[in-house]
């Protein structure tokens, strides 16, 4: 069974000083489990103070208590699970150094495909020291499982079915030195995982406020 490394915020867990020095909150909570290639999010791991279920937009509640997605591990990818919080890119495309670098270590950070190359994108997120990073595809990969799943339509020289890490047929040397958990998701289910990042933002945000005002 693969180990669990922990983020930034979750590594103090067991700590007797945990409250004081987990830090800020930056995004919702998951883990990624490697053998499995899935992402979850789960009930359990909505905290005090600084969490809700609310802010998971209707996609965590007490009958629904976890939510597993479909995700594609990079050939050059690290076998373990990783657990920590999720947030976006910026830019986006993660095609130069992250503005949000600060907000990016210690998490795993979701970027757009596009523009560069998929490794330069993992070696930006490597600079700004992510716990791993979530390419979310630009449109060209089909959303049916069995289509994608089967066939090289999301990325040329890989078939997930065929237990082909993704990049598979890239020079291993264009991947030396980014040894971090790198992993792929279809448009619309990336999409969606990142509004629910996005919402949450929003929603943690105005709970702040309130309780300023």
């Amino acid at each position: 069974m693969p180990a669990t490394v922990l983020g930034r915020r979750h590594a103090f867990r067991e700590t007797y000083d945990f409250y004081s020095k987990r830090g800020v909150r930056e995004g919702p909570s998951c883990i990624i489990h490697a053998e499995k290639q899935s992402l979850s999010m789960s009930i359990n791991y909505i905290e005090e103070n600084d969490d809700h279920v609310s802010f998971y937009a209707g996609m965590l509640n007490e009958e629904y208590a976890e939510h597993t997605i479909q995700l594609w591990r990079s050939h050059f990818s690290p076998v373990y699970d990783i657990f920590g919080e999720l947030v976006i890119g910026d830019p986006i495309l993660g095609d130069t150094t992250f503005a949000n670098r600060d907000s990016v270590r210690g998490r795993i950070v979701m970027v757009k495909r596009g523009v560069v190359p998929f490794v330069q994108k993992v070696r930006n997120a490597i600079e700004a020291g992510a716990l791993g990073i979530i390419i979310v595809d630009d449109g060209q990969c089909p959303e049916d499982e069995d289509e994608w799943m089967h066939s090289q339509k999301c990325i040329i020289g890989s078939v997930f079915k065929n237990g082909d890490g993704w990049a598979s047929q890239d020079n291993p040397e264009a991947w030396a030195q980014t040894r971090i958990p790198t992993y792929f998701v279809t448009t619309n289910v990336g999409g969606n995982l990142t509004s629910v990042v996005k919402n949450w933002g929003k929603l943690q945000q105005s709970q702040q406020d309130q309780v300023y005002i």
